[in-house]
Parts: structure tokens; sequence; C-alpha cells
């Protein structure tokens, strides 16, 4: 499933929506518990997301075809 370029991109999908959804979670529960500011916790919470996001798809394209 994952050799096959469709595969793939479901999978990234998938991992990156819920990585996402994720981060926005932390972001708000963060927020809301004052453990900083809002700057410092959407670079935290987000860059994580993003950081998830970049090592799916370099895991993924690692994945021959």
């Amino acid at each position: 499933f994952a050799r096959h370029p469709l595969g793939k991109l479901v999978l990234l999908a998938v991992i990156a929506l819920f990585a996402w959804h994720g981060a926005e979670r932390i972001y708000l529960t963060l927020k809301d518990m004052h453990l900083g500011s809002r700057l410092t916790l959407a670079w935290l919470s987000y860059g994580l997301g993003g950081a998830v996001t970049v090592a799916t798809t370099a895991t993924l394209l690692a994945i021959g075809f």
C-alpha cells in the first residue's frame, strides 16, 4: 500500500491531518492553562505538527516505488 503513489498520498493526508489536529488541541490546552505567550505556544505546537508532517513526507518518499 505504501509503495503505490496514491497510497503514499492517502497515508500522508491521514497522518498530517491527525498531526495538525493534535497540534491545535495542544495549543488550545496550553493557552487555556496560561503556560506561555500565545506566540511561543503557537510556535511550539504548530512547529511540532509541521515537523511530523515533514518527517512523514520524507519517510514516504524514502520508501521505494
